[in-house]
């Protein structure tokens, strides 16, 4: 059976044994746990294909700009795994890496940007919902074209839609249900617990079938 949100709140509802209840354990309460399993899942899993986007249109290298907003993409952007730099006029491609220590090493490191200089950045860091590069952009670096690679943020279901997550039901489904033990109470914390292992090693099996397909040379992860 495939599941779309209205199936998949009923379905956690009935293997919770609350059908029809209208107090705790309400179809309702079902579909916020069904998405927020498959958003802790497309968080703790940056690697899932179901969830890789390509965004090379929206930003242009701005002579003197090292800061750029990322908060209006369509999709939204949860995990940035790669930035590449495009300039095909001077044929200029390289990829601009991740800062190694992240943004604690990054703020010791680089206290004023606009105060280095300007030419080709080499590095970048995420702070919330914007990008920032080591170096403003110089002239000669500029109309270049920035391509973000990264895992979507998944849309919140309602109604008839289906999840982001291809071939995932029984661990939404899992998931779901060890909030829903949860919130039941103490007595059924175990069971609670148990689900989220269950879960867990799901999508852990996943995770490890979806690298097996990769060339060993690659890694879908590469950024905060």
């Amino acid at each position: 059976m495939a599941y779309n949100f209205t199936t998949f709140s009923s379905q956690v509802q009935k293997e919770l044994g609350k059908s029809g209840d209208i107090a705790l354990i309400t179809t309702t309460r079902c579909g916020e746990w069904i998405n927020k399993a498959q958003l802790v899942i497309a968080y703790d899993n940056p690697g899932l294909w179901d969830l890789h986007t390509l965004d090379s249109t929206t930003w242009d290298s701005t002579e003197d700009q090292w800061e750029y907003d990322f908060s209006a993409f369509d999709p939204a952007v949860l995990h940035v795994l790669k930035i590449k730099y495009v300039n095909t006029t001077d044929e200029t491609y390289y990829w601009i890496k991740p800062y190694v220590g992240g943004l604690d090493a990054w703020d010791m490191d680089f206290p004023y940007i606009p105060g280095r200089g300007t030419g080709y950045p080499k590095w970048y860091v995420r702070r919330d919902k914007k990008i920032e590069f080591d170096l403003p952009f110089s002239a000669d670096a500029a109309g270049a074209d920035i391509y973000i690679y990264y895992a979507l943020h998944p849309p919140v279901m309602t109604g008839t839609d289906n999840p982001t997550l291809t071939d995932c039901d029984e661990c939404l489904i899992a998931k779901a249900k060890a909030y829903g033990y949860a919130a039941m109470g103490n007595k059924f914390m175990q069971t609670a617990i148990a689900q989220h292992a269950y879960a867990n090693q799901l999508i852990a099996d996943r995770v490890a079938s979806e690298v097996d397909i990769e060339q060993p040379e690659q890694n879908t992860y590469q950024g905060p």
